[in-house]
């Protein structure tokens, strides 16, 4: 594996965002099994849970509690964070139905409603953490919205808003996904919109953002092909920032990817969180880890084994630290698969988003769970 050699950062002067017009959809009943295709067994993936908008990231608590979260890719957008009932499929409002009113226009602070929450990840303390872009639909960034909230799990309640300034949240900027180090004191956000990595030390509120515009961190020239077709948006080809993001907590290691890329990057965790080490110093640091194709989200497990939502392939693959590439199932209905995350026995979460197809879309969008076995390759 070769370090990344450091080149001249880039400023991007333009944001191309992904605007999506969300459809609304029909009912499923939940249960289902879905037949995997053949990875190292014959087992099912099951269908979780549906929802009537586009959602993007899911999270597993603890307590089994199921959230997702939905983009405010359009106005209409009854629940930006709702609590998935597991056995009646129904979403109420997270953590309450008044952090979930925001309405452009009305005066209300933004930094205590969600505005555009692009991802929920569970973390530190068993808590819930939601991140909040701040972008309306159009590519306006609220001033005071973009931020990441932690919700105590068990008694739904907020215990602190981590508020992002400009010099964080970039108008350009579009706070993408975010996982955190073993000791719970840092969390690791990627920046998909102008193309960064966000450090943030959790204890003390401080945020750094680096790499802007260094080439790990920005789309590459590439075609991403969906079911035989060029992904497009507006007719043209998309440039989506760093994206996907996990943390190997056990092996002290960063890993990201820009989605509209094809190469999966690493950095050691000590040198992200050094405040001594000069921009110059950390690009030097960066590994190119290997070509693993355009994705969206990623997991991590206690085998250093990176999980990717290959949306190329409708899959779930897998990078291995001895180089391969695995996969772990993959089905057409996991078409654009966006999120993951891990349930309580091991079995693996995945948000299937569509958002290749734009309105076009096929109802309903689904939560997959891969159980445990699959995983594991039983």
């Amino acid at each position: 594996m070769k370090s990344f050699p450091h080149q001249a950062a880039k400023r991007w002067a333009e944001l191309v965002i992904v605007g999506l017009v969300i459809s609304w959809l029909g009912g499923l009943g939940l249960g289902n099994s879905v037949p995997a295709a053949r990875a190292s067994t014959n087992a099912a993936i099951e269908v979780a849970g549906h929802a009537e908008h586009r959602w993007t990231g899911v999270a597993v608590l603890a307590n089994d509690k199921i959230v997702v979260n939905f983009p405010r890719w359009q106005p209409e957008t009854p629940i930006s964070v709702g609590l998935l009932d597991a056995v009646s499929g129904a979403i109420a409002p997270y953590p309450n139905a008044q952090t979930n009113a925001w309405e452009p226009g009305q005066g209300l602070d933004p930094a205590t409603y969600w505005v555009c929450v692009q991802s929920v990840v569970a973390g530190p303390g068993g808590h819930l953490f939601a991140l909040d872009s701040g972008r309306m639909p159009g590519g306006q960034v609220v001033a005071g919205a973009p931020k990441l909230v932690r919700i105590d799990s068990v008694t739904d309640t907020v215990v602190h808003t981590y508020l992002f300034d400009e010099s964080i949240a970039t108008e350009a900027s579009y706070l993408n996904d975010i996982r955190f180090d073993a000791s719970g004191r840092w969390g690791f956000i990627t920046d998909s919109g102008a193309g960064a990595l966000i450090v943030l030390d959790l204890q003390t509120g401080h945020a750094r953002r680096l790499l802007a515009g260094h080439p790990s961190v920005m789309a590459e020239e590439i075609d991403v092909m969906i079911d035989g077709a060029a992904f497009r948006q507006r007719g043209q080809r998309p440039q989506i920032h760093a994206d996907g993001i996990a943390v190997d907590g056990i092996r002290g290691w960063v890993y990201w990817q820009a989605l509209t890329a094809r190469t999966l990057y690493r950095l050691p965790i000590a040198a992200l969180i050094d405040p001594d080490l000069s921009q110059k110093a950390l690009a030097a640091r960066i590994e190119r880890v290997a070509e693993v194709g355009p994705s969206d989200g990623l997991e991590i497990d206690t085998q250093g084994r990176v999980y990717l939502t290959s949306i190329e392939h409708n899959a779930v693959r897998r990078w291995t630290p001895d180089g391969g590439i695995e996969m772990v199932a993959h089905h057409p209905r996991l078409s654009w698969p966006d999120s993951l995350a891990w349930g309580q026995d091991g079995s693996l979460y995945v948000t299937a988003t569509q958002i290749h197809r734009g309105p076009a879309a096929q109802k309903p969008f689904e939560l997959f769970r891969i159980p445990a076995g699959v995983v594991r390759g039983e």
